[in-house]
């Protein structure tokens, strides 16, 4: 089958701002469409159970939705559900290949369902399930920077735990996992879902730096950055670059300046003592939260974790 690779456009460079029009479909089934979308990839540490637990702590913004550190873009999703007005977005992540795939899903949905059901259909007959697996990750490697989104698509509904992880040659490594039955795919309404919220959004592969930096009065930031538990651990899940302390302290520059500018924001993250101290330190408010976690290779091990939420202003407590 004849698949479509796509190479890096100017919107995922962040070289102007999307202008994307509503076309082909009703404003209403596009309005329906919008609230009905939610993630069609797996990641982990995706904020499907922090939203579950603790959606209703966000805050409420006139201006738009900005997000640096992408992923399965739950929130993203979360927000154009719940908002009663459809919200415009600054969607941002260093991973090429996954901004091209959201760039794609929401410009050509179609086209990318055609393309996964195919693979779909021929990973499911396959004789050796894992051998069909690794044959299309070493042809997705062979074609970076370009991407099939597609096969990117196929590749994190079929990998080990929806992880992104590659070595040091930027190569993605993740075995194919370990399913009870067939894997689950999203079908054509679930793109076609996400593309109606996707059109809300300009979509950037930058830097968090680039993409945060860029919020004002009215905005609201939310930063979902590699876990720091994860990086004591020496888990290399996010990619070739660790985020450690460093980084975090020049989160702790951004976070400040948008709170002299009076932008709101928030911010998740494993709570470790060190990185407690230090957003406390800089007069931050953290709250300590439990939320599930499921990126344990052993499932006995899946339970709740302590973690934090970061903001500039006091928490809102719920009822």
């Amino acid at each position: 089958m004849c698949r479509s690779r796509i190479g890096a456009p100017e919107d995922a460079l962040g070289k102007g701002l999307n202008a994307h029009v509503i076309s082909n479909e009703s404003f209403q089934e596009w309005f329906q469409r919008r609230r009905l979308a939610k993630p069609f990839l797996r990641w982990a540490g995706g904020k499907q159970p922090f939203l579950a637990k603790y959606g209703r702590k966000l805050p409420r913004f006139h201006g738009k939705y900005i997000e640096p550190f992408l992923g399965s873009g739950a929130v993203f999703f979360y927000i154009q559900r719940t908002q009663a007005r459809p919200t415009d977005a600054l969607l941002g992540d260093s991973n090429l290949q996954l901004i091209l795939t959201y760039y794609a899903v929401r410009d050509e949905p179609e086209r990318v369902f055609a393309e996964l059901d195919g693979i779909r259909e021929a990973y499911l007959a396959a004789e050796d399930r894992r051998a069909f697996y690794e044959d299309l990750r070493a042809g997705y490697n062979n074609g970076l920077p370009a991407v099939e989104p597609a096969v990117f698509i196929f590749l994190n509904r079929t990998c080990w735990n929806g992880l992104y992880r590659t070595n040091r040659e930027g190569n993605f490594n993740v075995p194919h996992g370990m399913f009870k039955g067939d894997p689950a795919f999203p079908a054509l309404p679930d793109l076609l879902n996400a593309s109606a919220s996707l059109r809300q959004a300009q979509l950037r592969a930058s830097s968090w730096e680039n993409v945060a930096s860029s919020a004002t009065k009215e905005d609201f930031v939310f930063l979902d950055p590699p876990y720091y538990s994860d990086v004591i651990a020496s888990d290399s899940k996010y990619g070739r670059e660790v985020f450690g302390l460093e980084q975090h302290k020049k989160l702790v520059r951004l976070l400040l300046d948008l709170q002299r500018r009076d932008v709101q924001f928030m911010l998740t993250n494993s709570a470790e003592e060190d990185l407690v101290r230090m957003y406390l330190d800089n007069g931050l408010y953290v709250e300590h939260t439990r939320v599930p976690r499921s990126i344990n290779s052993d499932t006995e091990k899946r339970v709740s974790v302590s973690e934090i939420i970061v903001s500039g202003k006091p928490p809102l407590r719920l009822a």
